[in-house]
């Protein structure tokens, strides 16, 4: 596997109990150090036992694990206590060289903070190290986060610190240096350290290098992000619209407007992915708010930190992948960009409120599902509710779909189809010239009774035909007095009409109409 080829080259360094006693006898007074991230411990389950003894033979400070520096190392021939490693070493641990203790050596840190949250790292970054006591022998390490570069090394995807020792930023390209690259001024002795790194890390293969833009963050704003774009912006009401043109700005809309400056009570939290979402092909300037791209010596894509576009990875309703966002003072329906007769239907009667300056929650991607959970072997069936507050005789509106399957939709008048300003079909009596709907049971009482006057008409039809015949029948021949006998034909045809073809047509007859599914008011 992956990890004992890698673990195999820090088993060639002779790791006894007199390194261990070496390093005791060193003073050490710093309470931070920094440290070279060559593996993350973040899955017990995938090493084998072979590579936890790996792992284990392989650190200087073995007594971290057992938190007592009384109680004696592990014996890696006992298969019960290599078992054991998978718990002592807590989830998020850290294998990293220490340059300013001993670069040739591999020492395990435990996360600084605790699960609740966990920072990103990836194999060849930097991180801050700390001892809880520095004078001591250093046998408990913690590592707190990454080491923040400058502004032309420190990115969110990746950050490679070497690239700051050049002498001028200017001459820095993305490359992974080591150090000074000559012998005395390596970072790391073997010429391709961070590449052998980066290479034989397990938990560096789910990582996924690529451009991520960077955001202007306003003063008082807590930003939570992760490496592949993904940011959770607690700040106050903020974010390109539909009404805007941001690649015509040249501020960030961290900045406020004189109008934004007046508006008090608009703490907003931004839930997103994908800012700045369009990115150009490599070298290419930027459009709207994404970053520029640049390709790294390892054929892999990241942002320019060079280029200035003052409106990167800035919040925009319009282009950013998928957001949900909940303020408590925005315009969200023009951040949405809604208009009658554009982007939302013309309506059928008066105009759709529009609502400024109001508490809103939006949800915006390109594929939405909303979906109520059944789970059989756990007993769950769930049930989706969208209510619009209201009287229930009034103003109530909401639809309701239940375990059962049932769905309700109740308001206080209910449109399907389009406006004929939309392409429908316009000929309607109701608002608009809508259609209305009509209900089985005023149909049925309607057609009963328009069925039973066609029966009663015929009726009449059929008494007046009655009587034609008995004229017919006594009808004589001109000049000889005597019956005629077309008249005669005539008068004897029968006259079957008796009503039953049109009641045929009523009750059962009518009720197969009647939807089994679709029921109203």
């Amino acid at each position: 596997m992956v990890m004992i080829n890698k673990m195999s080259k820090y088993s060639s360094i002779n790791r006894t109990e007199t390194i261990n006693k070496q390093l005791a006898d060193k003073v050490y007074t710093n309470i931070f150090l920094r440290g070279i991230v060559v593996e993350m411990f973040n899955d017990p389950s995938y090493y084998s036992d072979d590579e936890l003894v790996e792992i284990y033979n392989s650190i200087s400070n073995k007594r971290i694990l057992t938190g007592n520096p009384i109680i004696r190392q592990l014996d890696t021939t006992n298969s019960d206590e290599i078992e054991t490693l998978r718990y002592l070493i807590p989830r998020n641990s850290l294998l990293v060289r220490v340059p300013n203790i001993n670069i040739d050596e591999l020492v395990l840190c435990f996360p600084f903070f605790p699960p609740h949250i966990q920072m990103p790292i990836k194999a060849g970054e930097v991180v801050w190290v700390m001892t809880e006591r520095p004078e001591l022998e250093l046998k408990y390490l913690y590592w707190m986060c990454r080491i923040t570069a400058p502004g032309f090394v420190d990115d969110l995807n990746y950050t490679h610190l070497d690239r700051q020792i050049f002498p001028a930023p200017n001459s820095v390209s993305a490359s992974f240096p080591n150090g000074g690259e000559t012998q005395t001024t390596r970072t790391l002795p073997s010429p391709e350290g961070y590449e052998e790194i980066v290479k034989t890390s397990s938990a560096g293969l789910s990582f996924q290098p690529e451009s991520v833009p960077r955001l202007t963050r306003r003063m008082g704003d807590l930003v939570l992000q992760g490496s592949n774009n993904s940011l959770i912006l607690l700040s106050d009401d903020r974010g390109w619209g539909a009404d805007e043109t941001p690649s015509n700005s040249e501020t960030s809309n961290a900045s406020k407007t004189d109008e934004e400056l007046e508006k008090a009570f608009a703490g907003s939290i931004d839930i997103v992915t994908g800012r700045g979402r369009f990115i150009g092909d490599v070298d290419e300037d930027p459009a709207n708010t994404s970053s520029k791209v640049i390709e790294n010596s390892r054929e892999e894509e990241e942002t320019n930190k060079y280029y200035t576009n003052p409106i990167e990875g800035d919040p925009n309703f319009v282009t950013d992948s998928s957001r949900v966002y909940v303020s408590m003072n925005t315009n969200g329906d023009a951040k949405l960009g809604f208009e009658e007769g554009t982007t939302l239907p013309t309506p059928f009667d008066g105009e759709y409120p529009q609502f400024e300056d109001s508490p809103y929650v939006i949800l915006k991607s390109d594929n939405i599902r909303i979906v109520a959970r059944k789970d059989e072997d756990n007993d769950i069936n769930g049930s989706i509710r969208i209510v619009k507050e209201g009287v229930t005789d009034e103003d109530l509106a909401t639809i309701i779909i239940t375990p059962d399957g049932d769905v309700q939709i109740s308001g206080a008048r209910i449109f399907i189809g389009r406006h004929g300003d939309d392409g429908g079909a316009d000929a309607g009596d109701g608002p608009g010239n809508a259609e209305p709907y009509m209900r089985f049971s005023d149909f049925k009482a309607y057609m009963d009774e328009t069925l039973g006057a066609i029966k009663a008409d015929m009726q009449i039809l059929s008494d007046d035909l009655g009587n034609v015949q008995s004229a017919l029948g006594s009808s004589a021949t001109p000049g000889y007095g005597g019956p005629d006998p077309a008249s005669m034909v005539a008068s004897n045809l029968p006259l079957s009409y008796d009503g039953s073809n049109t009641d045929g047509q009523k009750g059962e007859a009518m009720d197969n109409i009647m939807s089994k599914r679709i029921f109203g008011e």
